[in-house]
């Protein structure tokens, strides 16, 4: 399959990309429903009250699932640069 020439490629480094793999691994031990909240409020730049309305929940609760996320991806990191 070729790719149209004007087409934008992203082009990443080894270790972005292995940066990148750590992150989606870790992320992977948080709960879903907190995963989701981060990913839209980092990789998707959506405010919190844009998740709640998306999600149907309140802002409280979204804001708490970001913090309790948060706090369990420190918690993995830490854990892994101990192993490490």
């Amino acid at each position: 399959m070729e790719l149209p020439e004007d087409m934008p490629c992203e082009k990443k480094t080894l270790d972005e990309l292995e940066t990148e793999l750590f992150i989606n691994e870790i992320l992977q031990q948080v709960p879903l429903e907190q995963r989701e909240v981060i990913l839209l409020r980092i990789r998707e730049e959506l405010k919190f009250q844009e998740i709640a309305d998306m999600q149907g929940c309140s802002l409280s609760t979204v804001k708490s699932r970001y913090r309790l996320g948060i706090e369990r991806l420190r918690k993995e990191m830490a854990d892994y640069e101990k192993r490490g």
